[in-house]
This record gives structure tokens, C-alpha cells and sequence, in this order.
């Protein structure tokens, strides 16, 4: 069972800030622009794309060469506006690397930049099990990122909006159509596209949120009783310092703490970050470990690689990874 969120009406933060679609497109040439010249870099892709101009962010990934380093920040140029625009910083890949990218991260619509193209098309059964792989991961990370926030009596709005974008693309390639959850991604999607001419925009996501907990669960359930999610892992696998994965015969989140109350000088995103030190979550759900010689492995190997060579060798960027088994790796 998934406990109820202590509140019905969390306050909301982040909203999403009004952006020309011309800025997304500027700061892509001025960033592109400026990697270009580092020598160690070999290309570059813009990935996904920009529907919702404030509430959409920009994914570049970066190919590099093996031998190459640096501890250099690749957004430390943008201005306040334009780093608004990214939600992490670029993904780093080794060249190495690259040629197998696709076949372990799910890329949408990813453009070439700069550099020779080194991300190959996949056959269609390595491409279906990371699809389903892929949503599986997000369904159930999704689910942990909104009951931690309804726990915790605040929504983070334009990461709840961009994840529910997320969605309708998870449960499209699960299979699972209609049902609650599927009005209220619509509702979603509509929010989204009148989100700066409404009045009621905010309020109005964190209704949606509240409603979407138990369709979500359920989705969840009717997903897994469907395909297996394989884990790096038996478990327990760690999420976030605060948040762990076990397996069990049935989804339910277990959590042990307490709301901390407004907090001289913590405001907003500071008094959110506060609530992961006196709170402690564990999702339980069916999952199995990836069988050594299988295509799950294989997976989780190359992303434990990918992951330790950013690390190492480009601290301020990110690895290419989904974030659920991200700390497990």
C-alpha cells in the first residue's frame, strides 16, 4: 500500500518562468558554439525537444575523447536566463563509449550538433527491451519523486510537469491505455499548454498531483504484472541517500520521519533539501535481478562505466543515465 501524503494541498515551488522559444534555440548555438572549441570534445547532440517553451528544459549530450578532462562547469557562461533553461548539466560520454549509447539509454529525437554522427539505430528487440526497461525505471521513479512530495507537503511544479509529459511516453510503451491516469495526463498536457495565460495554473497542478499518486501506483502495478523491472541488483538498491529499493510481491512505500516546519532562512527549494535529513523512504515492488550474460546486465555494466568516467574525468557534467539506479551504479 502507498500511505497517504499528509496534507491534500502541498504548496507549490519552481513554477515555471515565461521563455521565448528563441532563447532555447540561442543558448543551444551559443553552448554548441562554445563546446565546439574544446579540443577534447567530438561531437555533440541536442536530445528530445521544446513543446512547452519555460516549462521544457535542454538535454545536450556531449562525446569525448577517451584521454580527454576537465573540471570546467559547460554552463558557467550562460546567463541567469539561459542556465534556467537546463534542469542538470550536459551529459558526458566517452567516445568509447558512444557507438553503444543507444543501445542502453533511451535517446528521443537527439539532433547532431557538431562532429562526425558516432550513435547508431538499434535492432527492434534490443530497442523494445530498453523501452520497456526505460519506462519501467521512470513509472516507478516517478511514483517515489511524488509521494516523497506530498509527504513532504510540496511540489516542485515545473519537474512535476515535465514528468508527466514523461509519462504518457512510459505508458505508451508499456501498453497501458486509459483509465484515470490517462484523463489526468491530459488534464496535464492541456495545463501545459494554457499554463501562462491561466490564473489557476498552479493551483491546479497541485490538484492534479494529489489525484495522480493512486493512478500512478496502479499504472505501476498493471505495468509490472506485465514485464519484468530488472535491477542491478537483489537489493536493497539505493535511490538517494534517503530512498532505497526492495523487492516484494507488492508495490507499497514505507516511510519513517517527520515534516520539518519552516526553518529561519530555508525557504523553498533549501527547506525541501532540509526534509531528506529527518525523512527515510523505502519503495518495495516486484524486481529481479539482472541474470550475468543478459541484455539487463550488459546494461547496467555499461552505465556503471559511463557513470565512473564522468565521474573521474568530467565532475561537472552528468552520465547519461536514468535516475533511478543512478546512486546503485
Amino acid at each position: 500500500m502507498i500511505h497517504r501524503a499528509r496534507e491534500s494541498s502541498p504548496r507549490s515551488i519552481d513554477a515555471p518562468r515565461p521563455c521565448d522559444e528563441r532563447l532555447y534555440r540561442g543558448t543551444v548555438d551559443k553552448l554548441a558554439t562554445a563546446l565546439a572549441t574544446k579540443t577534447y570534445v567530438d561531437a555533440i547532440y541536442q536530445v528530445g525537444n521544446v513543446r512547452h517553451p519555460g516549462i521544457s528544459d535542454l538535454d545536450l549530450l556531449v562525446v569525448v575523447g577517451d584521454r580527454g578532462g576537465s573540471n570546467e562547469d559547460p554552463l558557467e557562461s550562460l546567463s541567469r536566463k539561459e542556465r534556467y533553461l537546463f534542469t542538470h548539466s550536459c551529459f558526458v560520454v566517452p567516445a568509447s563509449l558512444a557507438p553503444e549509447l543507444g543501445k542502453h539509454v533511451l535517446l528521443h529525437g537527439y539532433r547532431q550538433l557538431h562532429g562526425a554522427d558516432q550513435l547508431l539505430t538499434l535492432d527492434s528487440e534490443t530497442a523494445t527491451a530498453l523501452e520497456v526497461q526505460t519506462a519501467l525505471e521512470f513509472l516507478a521513479k516517478n511514483l517515489l519523486d511524488l509521494h516523497v512530495q506530498l509527504t513532504y507537503g510540496v511540489l516542485k511544479l515545473r519537474a512535476f510537469l515535465q514528468h508527466t509529459k514523461g509519462l504518457r511516453i512510459d505508458l505508451e510503451i508499456l501498453g497501458i491505455r486509459g483509465g484515470p491516469i490517462a484523463a489526468l495526463l491530459d488534464q496535464a498536457m492541456s495545463l501545459m499548454d494554457d499554463w501562462f495565460v491561466r490564473s489557476d495554473s498552479e493551483r491546479q497542478a497541485v490538484q492534479l498531483a494529489a489525484a495522480l499518486l493512486g493512478p500512478l501506483r496502479y499504472a505501476l502495478s498493471e505495468a509490472i504484472g506485465c514485464h519484468t523491472l530488472f535491477a542491478p541488483s537483489a537489493g536493497p538498491v539505493p535511490v538517494a541517500p534517503n530512498m532505497q529499493l526492495e523487492s516484494g510481491s507488492v508495490i507499497e512505500v514505507l516511510h519513517r520521519g517527520m515534516r520539518l516546519p519552516p526553518l529561519p532562512g530555508f525557504r523553498d527549494r533549501r527547506h525541501f533539501n532540509a526534509q531528506h535529513r529527518t525523512n527515510r523512504f523505502r519503495l518495495r515492488l516486484p524486481m529481479t535481478p539482472a541474470r550475468y550474460g543478459s541484455y539487463y546486465a550488459s546494461r547496467f555494466e555499461f552505465l556503471s562505466r559511463a557513470k565512473s568516467f564522468a565521474t573521474e574525468h568530467f565532475p561537472a557534467y552528468a552520465a547519461p543515465i536514468p535516475p533511478l539506479f543512478y546512486h546503485a551504479l
